[in-house]
């Protein structure tokens, strides 16, 4: 099936090169075009065998690109991707892959984006990224990952997003993100994980979104987001906890979102949302919040413009107290009950 696609393929890589030739040796020859940055879109052509795309792909060690999503892979053979050290992009979504070989991505060394996620993926060699030092954006959202083996992310310096929505997670190792200081973006949402170990994400300084909604939560350890100095969107939707522990979100002074909708919450600490100064926009909708709010719960959210009330069945004096409360903050708050 390989052979089948090669000739569209190379033509594909021309075009998206902008460039006029007769074939992409002559490309290569040209010591003009010495940086050209080359596609090679082998997507949505029903392949479920690479074997022999080594033979292909080391033709054009000038390739960037390499798509090989939408089709019917359900393993990758080994050496598959040398001698393409330039490549920056490799798209592997929407297959059949059910493993890697430990050394897959080996030989990738400036590899910045993996596409993985829509596999079938169950497990991961603990070196799997090994030497992707480069690596930026990784997606292994949508598989049936249960486990994740420790270190399995270690050695990925430039990660800056990473995406694990929607698989059978269980547990986490507690050091499974260390190292990852570069981390901005961070998608846990949508697996099995009721319980998270308090140092899990410790380090992780610069990380701005982190998504922990429909995971099961049913507890929060109390410093569990300590050092998330520049955390700004906080997930935690459509969960199942029913207390938040005293400073639990304390050091979060950027944070900008806070979604607690769709638990179970009864209750809530007098202070829980004491030093979150920037935050805009509060979820508390569909708790379970019918006690009073202890006696300035809001009043030092100073940025606060939405707040989310709504299916709690508070009573009318109870809404009128937290309008008062709001009237205190400079700035008007829409209050939504």
């Amino acid at each position: 099936m390989l052979k089948k696609v090669m000739a569209s393929a190379v033509v594909a890589g021309l075009l998206l090169g902008n460039l006029q030739a007769k074939s992409i040796g002559e490309l290569i020859k040209n010591p003009r075009i010495k940086n050209l940055s080359l596609t090679l879109d082998l997507s949505e052509q029903d392949i479920d065998s690479l074997d022999g795309i080594e033979r292909l792909v080391r033709k054009y060690p000038l390739l960037r690109t390499l798509n090989l999503s939408r089709n019917k892979l359900a393993s990758l053979p080994d050496g598959a991707f040398s001698g393409i050290a330039n490549l920056r992009k490799l798209d592997l979504q929407y297959n059949k892959l059910t493993t890697l070989s430990a050394g897959i991505f080996s030989g990738l060394p400036n590899l910045t984006t993996l596409f993985l996620h829509h596999n079938k993926l169950q497990t991961l060699p603990a070196d799997i990224f090994s030497g992707l030092t480069k690596l930026n954006w990784l997606y292994l959202s949508y598989n049936k990952l249960q486990t994740l083996p420790a270190g399995v992310f270690s050695g990925l310096t430039s990660l800056k997003w990473l995406e694990l929505t929607a698989n059978p997670l269980k547990t986490l190792p507690a050091d499974i993100f260390s190292g990852l200081t570069k981390l901005e973006v961070l998608r846990l949402n949508g697996n099995k994980l009721t319980t998270l170990p308090e140092e899990v994400f410790s380090g992780l300084t610069n990380l701005k979104n982190l998504f922990l909604d429909r995971i099961g939560l049913n507890k929060l350890p109390a410093g569990i987001f300590s050092g998330l100095i520049k955390l700004l969107v906080l997930n935690l939707d459509r969960n199942d906890l029913q207390i938040l522990p005293d400073g639990v979100f304390s050091g979060l002074t950027q944070l900008a979102q806070l979604n607690l909708e769709s638990n179970q919450l009864r209750d809530l600490p007098a202070e829980v949302f004491s030093g979150l100064r920037n935050l805009e926009v509060l979820w508390l909708n569909d708790n379970q919040l019918l006690q009073t709010f202890p006696v300035g719960t809001f009043a030092g959210l100073t940025s606060l413009h939405d707040l989310y009330l709504y299916d709690n069945g508070l009573n009318q004096q109870e809404v009128d107290r937290v309008r008062a409360e709001l009237r205190g903050i400079k700035r008007r708050v829409n209050l939504v009950v």
